[in-house]
């Protein structure tokens, strides 16, 4: 019966070591470490690009995943209704079903205020983040965060830059 409880303790054990040994590991792969100031000043020149020339589809998107640094402003909010709907124009354009987002966000989601060069972000955050998030993240404090990122420009001449927070780390190497 001992050798038994040890032998599951071990394997627990094991398994909860490896995991965390792994996680951000992983996610630095998938997630692009980038400048979202120069992000967003690429996206803007892009939208002048392409507005200038009305030959061209007026209507695009883009998804990506990135990871950058910022400073927690300490304040949170709703979802704006304009994050909200790009968020899930982009993903149904992109993968057809949006259930996966659905299960992640919803209309009652929160946004965090987020500095990032003296620019203050409006970003969603998944649902099952936000306690973990105020628990973990001062106000001023500095912290790594893993977005999938959304663009959308739409046919009115709109860009909708939207950075969905799917991870977060307070203590991190770089």
């Amino acid at each position: 019966m001992i050798k038994t409880i040890f032998f599951a303790f071990g394997i627990l054990f094991f398994s909860f070591h490896g995991y965390s040994q792994k996680g951000l590991e992983d996610w630095d792969i998938k997630y692009k470490l980038k400048d979202i100031t120069e992000l967003i000043e690429f996206e803007a020149n892009y939208a002048r690009k392409i507005e200038a020339d009305t030959s061209t589809a007026q209507y695009y998107i883009r998804l990506e995943s990135y990871r950058f640094l910022g400073y927690y402003t300490g304040i949170i909010r709703p979802i704006s209704n304009e994050s909200y709907n790009s968020l899930f124009n982009v993903y149904r354009l992109k993968y057809g079903d949006t259930s996966p987002l659905e299960n992640i966000i919803s209309k009652n989601s929160s946004e965090v205020g987020i500095k990032v060069n003296d620019k203050v972000f409006w970003m969603p955050i998944q649902d099952i983040l936000i306690e973990p998030f105020n628990n973990e993240v001062k106000e001023n404090e500095e912290v790594l965060l893993y977005t999938l990122f959304t663009n959308e420009h739409t046919q009115n001449k709109k860009t909708i830059n939207t950075f969905l927070i799917s991870e977060f780390t307070a203590y991190w190497e770089m």
